[in-house]
């Protein structure tokens, strides 16, 4: 048999009420065989059941009927095949109205048939019909069936395949109408009656059946709902409908008119592939279509993409059924805020909705809002959201208008609101099912004739569960290399959709390469946190891969809340979960994500927005990157042109919404100064600025408890010497020993338990210090702002639970605060010292501070002596206000201490907050000891980085793949911050969950760098190899661990016992070198944009240890190793770090002290150590450019002229580890080294005679090096 060119069919139709014209305009544009539409959908099924219920001659789509009107003269001088499926549950009507409009025109010669029996609502009706037909089961559930259901079916239909239209093309047919077929069934039947094939030519109908799945949904698949729809915006005004080319193999070239406006290319005819498909297989009632390895390819020519590779085989037994039943009613309101706190008024609106339907009978009360305002909005309606309110109920009865709209009118003047929708409407719910097909009366109606179409009976076991797995060996996530944080959607298209109450969503990407990451990242368990709060327990979720089309594909069941006829869901098809999903940010390897623009707009993938956001808001953070440099580079200029408010209007960062007063702050603008004219450094600056480092950094030098020759005497600010009587005796609370400071009786949030239970010396000594005291509440207001604003998103303490529940126990009335839920006075004193340097500096005079150090050394010390002296307080308690205190830096000892790290990892152990697994999942206390523990987790991974020192909570001493923090851990807080707006609060949220992957992941890195106890000659140490040392530096976020890892790599370099030549181990401290420079410049940069920002004030002071390296290497580079005068990016930085620093010496303690550690560092290296080094060898550099990471040493040799340092770390690498163990000794240590400090190998290296026993050689003895690594370690060696 001769084979016969392609069939050439166009669809006119992808839901009901499509495009009116879509139909003419197809058949007017070109050439075509054939056209097919779906004016159906699980939806309107049940809607047509409902009009059919109320008039037996409805329950059919008028719209294709209007079409038909318009077009039947071209379609029958044409001669085009016309199927539809608008028959819905009345076809025998639409086809009598259909002959009618035929025959109005004058065609009454063509040749009308229907397809009948797929409406079985008599058999699901009756469950003896049931019986006969083996039962129906639920389509994903196989263990419910419909009699389980309990409900009453209206209607039921069967999806019916392709033959019954075949035949009736067959038998000469011009225009078929059917009912509830499959999507993709008239695109079959037109092929295979085309091509002449058989029920068994599967891999041909397999072929056709994608074919149908594509073109099913109109415009969809020429641009619509596509994520990289940006380049093409102004081609997709009226969007044309495409046409599927199906030649006699069942390949498929889609295409579209050419005079029509739209786009079809490789890329969004992927997305349309992946949209609503259920997994690999694609279970049809004719075939089964293994669609794993289907190829979706541009042929060269514009608008035309090619489709291959679908697999068919034999169908199950069964056929999809859907059975409608009326669900009940529902109605709903619109209300409209704007302006600020939003937050509150959502709050006060759901409060009074609530109140006012106490009594209802509804089976749901929805309430949820909608967008987000807009900061420093420029228009109202970018400053306004929307909270929709809805309600469900099992009669109209029960939300009757003269209920539901009565009590909703009565808020009216209490909010803005919109009353269009208040209406009781039915609505219906679905049971999807599974039901034997043969057994179906499947039947084409022509010219009163009745066929039957007898099935062909060739079929196959049902396939059970689909198929669903991760990622066959994937990739390691840190081969990548660096990461920028960056939305999904900025290297991945995606698509989703609903069948029933299963969403899918499908993600693809535009290479091979990202795609190794995307299968490797995306695994059922990213999903799932990704979805963030719209995860449910009850939701399954299936994963599956495309390698062809580069896609990773998940289905959720049971997650849009019974599907699109019944769901409270807004968008209750799930067409926007895909877009959700792409909003979320998550790790992108830098070389996907800045791919150019050019290249994107070539293939249809451009990233979504440039990351044009501020750094991590908090410094430990610091790998929080720029998508695009460049883009970086044009918005920094473009910002320096804007006002400092525009400007940070303009900034992605959240922008907190503060609910306290209104009165300006001052930070830093009144700080007394006296002193720094006076100090004489020798590191010149531009604009005779004076660089004071302020290497006061919260876990450095801490925490040994204070000597007796540092506590209080009475008579400074706050402390009270005659209030024994008072604090006894509970009649002369709220005495005011002065006008800023109030007895902590008149803050009824706070506890304290019975002081009789202390010694009357011990009640007064504390009073004496001031430790029973607290700032009158207006300034109270503005510390506890301020500590919620800086320090509870990067270290979220229960206090007692969360934010909201502290914000209620310290807005309420006296009256209302149940003793065990108070704060205990400790906790109090500890979270003012925190806030001591965001308070303005004018409200710390009135309390009688001349500094921001006073204050904070003054509500340590309170901290401390009811820590110390007050044994009544609980574990939990005590931990948190020890976690809050390793802040503190003693002014009494230069040694850094973990005192209170071990204190509160003792006390959080004691309320077995290590143990909060095994309680009962999402109980208050699992929640109050997850959060303890996972804080003690930060800050013992955050200091043992800063003070490069041991772990206390090692890894085998808790269950690390247990999660850290979540969304749904801060699920009140998210809404009901005092300080923050829900959108940034959900920001901070997240990079909290950050940390605590950066936790997860320094724990071996840690465990190596910084060893508990030394090395000793015989025992198990396998020292790591280079190999370990760079996976790790791939895989870290942290700039700081990745600057530790490279001083390692540099000290393993020399150990190795090999045959490498001179040049390879050149080459091997290049490679190191290039990821040190990346990691320094990434601290820096972070630096300067958040001093251009004018955030740099708002750092913690952790961020000290964090940027000491990065520091003392600029200077070194600025001072003393460059020749001739500094470049402008020189000056900028030394500008920055001098501003920055300037302002951290009038907040922290030991600033001063610390800058006479750098002077001395600058000078000592000046006057001994030899900076001037042989020039690098170009020819390493050069094959260093051909190694296996080109990507990496391209990105490191663009910024490697700007250091001049580095001949020092590549050329004279143990000068270059001296200088850094000095660096770190001062820190650490509190005081400079001596020769005796440094390990034997390093010292007195500065003469070149010396150097000959320095013992890095390539022949060095293993042992011996691990040794001396050791050595060092014990030192203290890092970032």
């Amino acid at each position: 048999m001769e084979q016969k060119r392609p069939i050439i069919i166009g669809n006119v139709a992808g839901a009901m009420e499509d495009c009116p014209d879509a139909m003419h305009r197809m058949i007017s544009s070109g050439p075509l065989d054939a056209i097919a539409g779906d004016w159906l959908s699980e939806l309107n099924v049940a809607w047509n059941a409902i009009r059919k219920y109320d008039n037996p001659e409805k329950g059919y789509e008028v719209g294709f009927l209007e079409q038909l009107d318009d077009c039947i003269d071209v379609i029958a001088e044409k001669k085009i095949k016309l199927i539809s499926n608008a028959g819905a549950l009345n076809t025998p009507q639409c086809t009598k109205l259909a002959r009618e409009i035929c025959e109005k025109h004058g065609h009454g010669h063509l040749k009308l048939a229907y397809v009948q029996g797929n409406d079985i609502s008599d058999i699901v009706a009756d469950k003896t019909n049931q019986a006969q037909l083996g039962g129906i089961r639920h389509l994903d559930h196989p263990d419910r069936t419909l009699e389980s259901w309990g409900k009453e079916p209206l209607c039921g239909v069967a999806y019916f395949g392709a033959w019954g239209i075949v035949e009736a093309l067959r038998q000469g047919a011009d225009i078929v109408i059917c009912g509830r077929v499959t999507d993709a069934s008239p695109v079959i039947a037109l092929a295979a009656w085309w091509h002449g094939w058989s029920h068994t030519d599967w891999n041909q109908l397999a072929g056709a059946l994608i074919a149908g799945h594509l073109i099913k949904c109109g415009p969809y698949v020429t641009g619509a709902n596509f994520t990289g729809v940006r380049p093409y915006l102004d081609g997709l005004v009226d969007l044309g409908f495409p046409i599927a080319e199906i030649a006699h193999d069942g390949t498929t070239v889609l295409t579209k008119h050419p005079t029509h406006a739209g786009i079809v290319d490789q890329f969004n005819v992927r997305a349309q592939f992946l949209y609503e498909i259920q997994g690999t297989q694609y279970i049809n009632s004719d075939v089964l279509a293994d669609i794993g390895d289907v190829k979706i390819e541009n042929t060269g020519e514009k608008d035309r993409v090619r489709i291959s590779g679908a697999v068919g085989s034999p169908p199950p037994p069964n056929t999809k059924a859907i059975v409608v039943s009326i669900g009940g009613y529902q109605a709903e309101a619109t209300f409209y805020m704007n302006g600020l706190d939003i937050d509150a008024k959502e709050r006060f609106m759901r409060q009074q909705i609530e109140h006012a339907f106490a009594d209802s009978n509804f089976t749901e009360l929805s309430i949820e809002r909608y967008g987000a305002s807009a900061v420093n909005p420029s228009n109202q309606a970018l400053g306004t959201v929307s909270v929709r309110v809805l309600v469900k109920g099992k009669s109209e009865h029960d939300i009757r208008e003269d209920y539901f709209r009565k009590k909703i009118y009565a808020l009216r003047i209490q909010f803005y609101a919109d009353f269009r929708t208040m209406s009781p409407k039915m609505f219906m719910e679905l049971f999807p099912g599974l039901i034997s097909y043969e057994k179906l009366p499947h039947r084409v109606v022509m010219d009163d004739n009745v066929i039957d179409i007898k099935h062909h009976g060739i079929t196959a076991p049902p396939p059970g569960k689909r198929p669903t797995y991760e990622t066959a060996n994937p990739a390691d996530l840190r081969t990548f290399g660096f990461t920028n944080r960056v939305p999904l959607g900025t290297v991945a298209h995606a698509r989703s959709g609903d069948k029933g109450n299963n969403c899918n969503v499908g993600f693809f990407v535009r290479s091979a390469e990202e795609y190794e990451w995307l299968r490797s990242y995306l695994t059922v368990s990213k999903i799932t946190r990704l979805l963030g709060e719209d995860y449910r327990d009850s939701v399954t979720v299936e994963r599956c891969e495309f390698p062809q089309i580069w896609a990773v594909h998940f289905r959720f069941l049971d997650f849009l809340g019974g599907g699109a006829a019944s769901s409270s869901r807004i968008d209750m098809l799930g067409k926007g979960v895909a877009e959700y999903l792409r909003s979320k940010y998550v790790d992108v390897p830098a070389k996907p994500a800045e791919v150019e623009e050019a290249e994107s707009g070539h293939n249809g993938l451009i990233p979504e927005w440039r990351l044009r956001s501020s750094p991590a808001l908090n410094s430990e953070r610091s790998s929080l990157q720029w998508a695009s440099q460049q883009e970086q580079r044009q918005s920094q200029q473009n910002q320096r042109k804007r006002s400092p408010e525009q400007h940070l209007n303009s900034c992605t960062s959240p922008s907190p919404t503060v609910q306290f007063s209104n009165q300006p702050d001052d930070i830093g603008g009144e700080v007394n100064d006296s002193g720094l004219s006076g100090l004489d450094y020798p590191i010149a600056l531009p604009d005779d600025d004076t660089i004071l480092p302020p290497v006061e950094f919260d876990h450095a030098r801490l925490l040994v408890p204070q000597p007796a020759g540092e506590r209080q005497t009475p008579n400074n600010p706050g402390e009270d010497g005659g209030m024994l009587e008072r604090l006894l005796f509970p009649g002369n609370s709220c005495a005011k020993p002065n006008a800023a400071f109030v007895l902590y009786k008149c803050c009824p949030c706070v506890e304290v338990d019975d002081l009789r239970r202390l010694e009357p010396c011990a009640v007064q000594f504390l009073g004496q210090c001031g430790c029973f005291h607290l700032p009158a509440r207006s300034i109270l207001d503005e510390f506890i702002k301020q500590y919620f604003l800086h320090f509870h998103p990067v270290l979220p303490l229960p206090l007692p639970l969360n934010e909201l529940e502290f914000q209620k126990m310290y807005f309420a009335e006296p009256t209302s605060h149940p003793k065990q839920r108070r704060v205990p006075l400790f906790l109090l004193q500890a979270m003012l010292f925190l806030a001591c340097p965001y308070v303005s500096v004018s409200k710390l005079r009135k309390l009688g501070f001349q500094t921001v150090q006073d204050a904070r050394a003054k509500f340590y010390s309170r901290a401390k002596l009811i820590f110390d002296m007050y044994p009544y307080i609980d574990d939990v308690a005590r931990a948190q206000g020890a976690l809050m205190l390793t802040y503190h830096v003693s002014s009494a000892t230069h040694k850094a201490d973990t005192f209170w790290l071990s204190t509160a990892i003792h006390y959080a152990k004691s309320a077995k907050a290590h143990m909060y697994t095994l309680m009962r999942e999402g109980s208050r206390e699992a929640n109050i000891l997850k959060r303890l523990w996972w804080c003690c987790i930060l800050r013992d991974r955050i200091m043992a980085l800063g003070l490069r020192g041991p772990l206390h909570i090692k890894p085998a001493d808790f269950d690390f793949t247990q999660p850290g923090f979540v969304e749904a851990d801060f699920r009140d807080e998210i809404r009901g911050s005092m300080v923050y707006d829900s959108t940034a609060k959900q920001v901070l949220v997240q990079l909290a969950g950050m940390l605590c992957e950066l936790a997860v992941a320094l724990n071996n890195i840690l465990e190596v760098l910084y060893r508990e106890t030394p090395f000793r000659p015989g025992g198990h140490h396998n020292p790591p190899s280079p190999e370990d040392l760079k996976t790790w530096s791939l895989g870290l976020d942290n700039c700081t661990a990745k600057a530790s890892l490279c001083n390692h790599m540099l000290l393993h370099a020399f150990s190795a016992v090999d045959d490498k030549t001179q040049d390879d181990h050149m080459e091997s401290r290049l490679q190191t070198q290039l990821e040190m420079n990346q990691a320094l410049c990434r601290i820096t940069d972070d630096l300067v944009e958040l001093e251009h920002l004018g955030l740099a004030k708002f750092l913690p002071n952790t961020f000290i240890g964090f940027s000491a390296f990065p520091f003392i290497w600029h200077l070194l580079d600025a001072n003393l190793i460059r020749t001739g005068p500094p470049s402008h990016r020189t000056e900028r930085v030394s500008k920055v770090y001098a501003d920055i620093m300037k302002g951290f010496r009038s907040l922290y303690e030991s600033t001063d002290e610390m800058l006479r550690y750098a002077e001395k560092i600058i000078n000592y290296i000046k006057e001994h150590e030899q900076l001037q080094a042989e020039c690098l060898d170009p020819s390493i550099l050069a094959r260093s450019a051909q190694r296996e990471h080109p990507t990496t040493h391209t990105l490191a040799r663009a910024s490697y002229p700007n250091n001049g340092w580095v001949d020092i770390f590549l050329n004279r690498p143990q000068t270059s580890l001296r200088i850094v163990m000095t660096v770190d000794f001062c820190l650490t240590r509190g005081h400079f080294p001596s020769e005796a400090d440094f390990p034997k190998a390093l010292r007195a290296i500065q003469q070149e005679n010396h150097e000959s026993g320095i013992g890095f050689s390539g022949d060095a003895d293993e042992i011996a090096w691990w040794t001396l690594l050791q050595e060092a370690m014990d030192v203290g060696f890092g970032g």
